[in-house]
């Protein structure tokens, strides 16, 4: 199994509250069945969301769960990646290189608005 949404990364969203929460939800994760998951907390700026989450924070929390899990021998592949907000001006945040994507590759998590029509 690969998870490429989830919300693990500690301190960053509505996802785990903290290093141990995150490192349990892994756990747990591989223990039913998950060998490969990509981090994908919420990449949202405050106008459009109530998380205030920048690039670096994202990749100094994927470093920091990294290490822990390492050091916590959880046999469970974790790569970075956010859930990008759908906006209008998706192209220009591309081109400023502020995206994130799954295991830096060319692909990203992209989350509409629900309320839009």
């Amino acid at each position: 199994m690969v998870d490429i949404h989830s919300h693990i990364s500690p301190h960053l969203d509505d996802g785990a509250d903290g290093v141990e929460e995150a490192l349990l939800m892994l756990n747990n994760a591989f223990e039913s069945g998950t060998k490969h998951i990509v981090l994908t907390p919420h990449y949202l700026n405050k106008a459009q969301c109530r998380f205030d989450v920048q690039k670096s924070d994202i990749i100094s929390a994927f470093e920091m769960l990294l290490e822990k899990k390492n050091e916590a021998k959880i046999p469970i592949e974790i790569y970075i990646g956010a859930e990008h907000f759908g906006v209008t001006d998706i192209g220009r945040i591309a081109s400023e290189n502020m995206l994130v994507p799954i295991n830096n590759s060319r692909y990203v998590l992209v989350e509409f608005d629900f309320t839009d029509d």
